[in-house]
Parts: structure tokens; C-alpha cells; sequence
């Protein structure tokens, strides 16, 4: 998420100097507190379970909105109006408080888009990598190649199916971008 800043910071030199600012700091509060949760999930660990991956993706649901809330509070809106924006975004709800507060600059509406996009992307890693395994359907299947692992681990099967599915879904993203 932290990285995702860059994409309105870019839009803010080209088009809006003065609204750098609140993607820069989201941005670097965001890869600190990433780079923290990765180092202290970086110790040898023995497999994880069905309950690790499910709070993995509560506590991404949790604090991501929190994490990308700063671009909307340095920009205006209040404290849950921004917890809520960004919310609405990252789970592709698509609801807003206020049009005009949605339409306000054009570094806060790609950073809007590029909310949405990882909330669906994430979506779709989550539930192709998790609740594709037997133990949610109740029959034996055959997993598809990017959630099956040798280890049985529902981290590496995410990784599988991020790897899987990113290259597809940009291409969509390009491609619907190049009509509009």
C-alpha cells in the first residue's frame, strides 16, 4: 500500500505540486509500517493454518483503510470521513461521502482509483488463494496450479496466485483504460 503512493504523487507533479504532501507521508508511515509487520513475520515458522490466513486478510481489511487514510485527512475531509473513504475504496463499494470531496483533485481521484484497484485485486488474490481449498466447498477437488502447494500454505498459496493473476489483471486494467 505504501508503494500505491507513488502512483498520486506522480499525478500531483504533473498536474497538482502543492498536493504532494499527503501522499508522501501516507506513503512513508505505510511502507514503515509494512516493512514492520514483514520483519516480524519473517521468523522460521513451521506451516501456518486456515486461521493465520483469515486474520491475515481481517488485518488487511482493518488497516489498510488506515493506512491510506492520511492522503484524504491531509486533503480536508475528517477523521472517519477519511477512515470511510478510504474503506469504501479499498472495498470496492464505490460509496462516498461527498461528490464534490470525491472529485476535488485529480491526485485524490487516481488515488481513490488506485484504492479501488487493489481492493479488487486483493479480493481476487484472497478468495482464488483461500477459499478455493476443499475445507470451504466440502468435496474433494483438485486445486488449480497457482493455490496448490507442496507445503500447504495459505501465505504461499496467495504469493502463487498474486504472481498468477497480477500480469492478467494489469493487462485488463491497460485495456480498459486504453477504451475509456
Amino acid at each position: 500500500l505504501g508503494i500505491a503512493h507513488l502512483i498520486p504523487i506522480v499525478f500531483s507533479v504533473l498536474f497538482e505540486p502543492v498536493q504532494i504532501g499527503p501522499y508522501l507521508f501516507g506513503g512513508v508511515i505505510s511502507c514503515l509500517i509494512g516493512a514492520a509487520f514483514y520483519l516480524i513475520g519473517e521468523r522460521k515458522r513451521d506451516g501456518d493454518d486456515l486461521r493465520e490466513a483469515i486474520l491475515f486478510v481481517c488485518a488487511f481489511w482493518i488497516f489498510g483503510p488506515m493506512l491510506a487514510a492520511p492522503a484524504f485527512l491531509f486533503s480536508g475531509l475528517g477523521f472517519l470521513p477519511s477512515i470511510f473513504e478510504s474503506a469504501s475504496a479499498l472495498t470496492t463499494t464505490g460509496a462516498w461521502l461527498s461528490e464534490t470531496t470525491a472529485r476535488a483533485s485529480t491526485s485524490g481521484i487516481i488515488w481513490r482509483s488506485t484504492l479501488q484497484w487493489i481492493g479488487g485485486f486483493a479480493t481476487l488474490v484472497f478468495a482464488a488463494s483461500v477459499l478455493i481449498r476443499p475445507i470451504f466447498v466440502g468435496i474433494e477437488i483438485v486445486p488449480p496450479s497457482f493455490a496448490r502447494r507442496e507445503d500447504a500454505s495459505y501465505f504461499g498459496a496467495m504469493e502463487s496466485t498474486l504472481v498468477f493473476l497480477l500480469f492478467p489483471y494489469i493487462a485488463l486494467t491497460l485495456a480498459a483504460a486504453s477504451l475509456f
